[in-house]
C-alpha cells in the first residue's frame, strides 16, 4: 500500500512538474512537449498523458468557473449582436435619407483676379441648376455590410460557445479515382 501511494504522489509531484514546464509564466515561455520530454528524460506520449490529465483534473475542479466564465461569454456576445445590430439600423436609415436627388449649381465666366485683395470672381457668371439622383452614400453601405458581418459573427461565436456547431460527419459517395506517376514517368524537370 505503501508503494503504490509513494508511486502516485511521484507521479502528482511529476505531472505539476510537466504542467509547470509546459504552461511557462511571465518570464518564460511554456516548452512543447518534446522539449519536457527531453528535459525530464522520459517520452512525449507520456508527458502528452500528464498534460492530458492535468487538463482534465482541471476542468473537473473549476467546473463552477468555467460555467460562470461561459456564462459572461455567452453575455457579452448578446450585447455585442445587439450592439451590431443597431449600427446596421442606425447605417440604414441614414443611407435610405441618403437617397433621392440633390440640387447642383455651377458657375461658369472668366474668372477676374483684383489685385489688390487677391480674391477671384467670376465676370458675367452663368449658373446652371442640376437636378442629380443620388442613389445612396457608398459608406453607409459598407457600414451596414460590416455591421451585419460583425453580428453574424458574435452569433456564431455564442453557437461555439453553446456547442451548436458540432462538427458533421461527411461521407465520399461515388468511385474515388487516384493516379500515381512514377518519376521515370514524368517529363524531365518535373522531378522534386
Amino acid at each position: 500500500m505503501f508503494q503504490s501511494t509513494r508511486n502516485r504522489a511521484e507521479s502528482a509531484a511529476l505531472r505539476a512538474k510537466i504542467w509547470d514546464m509546459f504552461l511557462g509564466d511571465e518570464t518564460r515561455p511554456g516548452l512543447s512537449q518534446y522539449e519536457i520530454a527531453k528535459q525530464l528524460n522520459c517520452t512525449q506520449q507520456n508527458v502528452s498523458a500528464h498534460i492530458r490529465k492535468s487538463i482534465t483534473g482541471w476542468i473537473n475542479s473549476n467546473q463552477d468557473k468555467i460555467g460562470q466564465y461561459l456564462a459572461r461569454e455567452i453575455q457579452k456576445t448578446f450585447y455585442w449582436e445587439a450592439k451590431a445590430a443597431e449600427r446596421y439600423e442606425w447605417a440604414e436609415k441614414a443611407w435610405k435619407k441618403s437617397i433621392g436627388t440633390v440640387k447642383v449649381i455651377t458657375k461658369t465666366g472668366r474668372p477676374s483676379i483684383d489685385v489688390q485683395t487677391k480674391e477671384t470672381t467670376i465676370l458675367n457668371p452663368e449658373v446652371t441648376i442640376k437636378e442629380e439622383k443620388v442613389v445612396g452614400n457608398p459608406q453607409l453601405l459598407r457600414s451596414m455590410n460590416e455591421a451585419a458581418a460583425d453580428a453574424r459573427a458574435w452569433h456564431e461565436r455564442r453557437c461555439k460557445l453553446l456547442g451548436l456547431d458540432a462538427a458533421q460527419k461527411m461521407e465520399m459517395t461515388g468511385p474515388v479515382t487516384i493516379t500515381v506517376k512514377y518519376a521515370d514517368e514524368l517529363p524531365s524537370g518535373d522531378h522534386a
